[in-house]
């Protein structure tokens, strides 16, 4: 499904990417593992269409996905990749389903009874029946980031990459996460950074062993499931151009503000008192232009015309 061949990336002139070339299944959980500093993050970033490489070049499904535009690139993103990230980047103050669904409200035109129904089987699968009106404030670290899981499934990606989805967990909760990945690994395909090795050995297919931005071996650990899980899946013709729904952008506003009353108060009586201040000039100006119209008129007279002589 995605081919990388012998790409690289530069950091103030440190390889954190060096030649790197691998081709990856379609489906199946694919680690990336390694000590800190050895690129692992900026191949998943590279990978993943956020970071353009120096060298090399990203082919996804026989197209190299660095040949577009910027927002061509975004667009492709939202619409084929789901993405975990260790501190879950969730809206705090929304609700599960407002959080979910906010992918799904960029780009689909689909019933509300689908979107409905689509989070709930997600949510089925994550192991948080029943918390789709729950405010995510009040989640632990570990339903937060499965959260974060639906949310990054609600486009039915064919790719999901996750930046160390069990760095901020205990083993417990990390456990889970995995249980979880290894579901969505027998139809999509989960590349995952991690920098704990042992965990990564009893859930994935394949490690990438990585050092100084290469390949330092492969291990195979065991075959791909065949595809035992498939939540519903969502009609692609369906899928329109991106663009986040006014309602939510409405209702980020209103939280905020509420959340910051006193510096949106602040900011809202700062711009108030501009606003005052440009009217009065405005109007100051305009009440001096008019007096002068008027002192000139009393002084000449409308009715006269002033001819004056020309000296050449």
């Amino acid at each position: 499904m995605i081919n990388v061949k012998n790409v690289s990336k530069s950091f103030n002139e440190t390889k954190a990417v060096n030649s790197f070339s691998f081709s990856f299944p379609n489906k199946g959980m694919i680690a990336l593992c390694g000590p800190s500093g050895c690129g692992k993050s900026t191949l998943l970033n590279i990978l993943s269409g956020l970071i353009k490489p120096d060298k090399g070049e990203v082919v996804y499904q026989g197209k190299s996905i660095y040949l577009s535009s910027e927002n061509e690139i975004s667009d492709f993103r939202l619409k084929n990749f789901g993405f975990v990230f260790q501190d879950f980047k969730l809206f705090e103050g929304e609700t599960v389903m407002s959080n979910i669904l906010l992918p799904l409200e960029s780009t689909s035109i689909v019933s509300k009874r689908v979107k409905l129904r689509k989070c709930e089987d997600l949510l089925n699968l994550v192991d948080l029946k029943g918390m789709i009106k729950k405010n995510v404030n009040h989640l632990s670290g570990g339903e937060k980031q499965r959260v974060a899981i639906a949310r990054a499934l609600i486009n039915d990606p064919s790719v999901v990459f996750m930046d160390e989805p069990t760095g901020s967990l205990d083993e417990k909760n990390s456990k889970i996460v995995m249980e979880i990945a290894k579901k969505i690994s027998t139809y999509s395909l989960v590349t995952i950074v991690s920098h704990d090795v042992p965990l990564m050995e009893q859930f994935s297919n394949i490690i990438i062993h990585m050092e100084d931005g290469r390949i330092k071996g492969v291990n195979k650990l065991r075959e791909i499931d065949d595809k035992k899980y498939l939540p519903i899946r969502l009609d692609k013709r369906k899928i329109k151009n991106s663009s986040l729904p006014s309602s939510f952008l409405i209702r980020r506003y209103f939280r905020k503000t509420k959340e910051k009353k006193w510096q949106s108060t602040l900011c809202n009586l700062s711009m108030s008192l501009s606003l005052i201040g440009v009217g009065g000039a405005i109007s100051l100006t305009s009440t001096i232009s008019t007096n002068i119209k008027k002192v000139y008129s009393d002084v000449i007279g409308e009715n006269r015309i002033l001819m004056t002589p020309n000296d050449n």
